[in-house]
């Protein structure tokens, strides 16, 4: 039973690792040009929340995000196409 037991956070613990990866891989792929259009989009609508705007600030200066930070803005690029981001690309 212990055994299944770790195995089960194991899976769970890979598939966290794959998601921020893949969340990674999907943030590079756009390209900064993609998301110099989201943040002139939200310097003008203010839209996104700060911590969102500050890891958009990072992508853009050229710094490349963590899992976590890549999550988070793909997330926040959800809510602008909500809100009305229409990307050019």
């Amino acid at each position: 039973m212990e055994e299944n037991d770790q195995a089960q956070k194991d899976a769970i613990n890979d598939h966290k690792v794959l998601r921020g990866i893949e969340a990674q891989t999907y943030v590079f792929n756009k390209g900064i040009d993609y998301w110099l259009q989201l943040q002139d989009w939200n310097n003008k609508t203010r839209r996104l929340s700060t911590t969102a705007s500050g890891i958009l600030n990072w992508i853009v200066s050229g710094k490349t995000p963590t899992e976590k930070q890549s999550v988070v803005l793909i997330q926040a690029e959800k809510d602008a196409k909500i809100e009305g981001f229409y990307p050019t690309m």
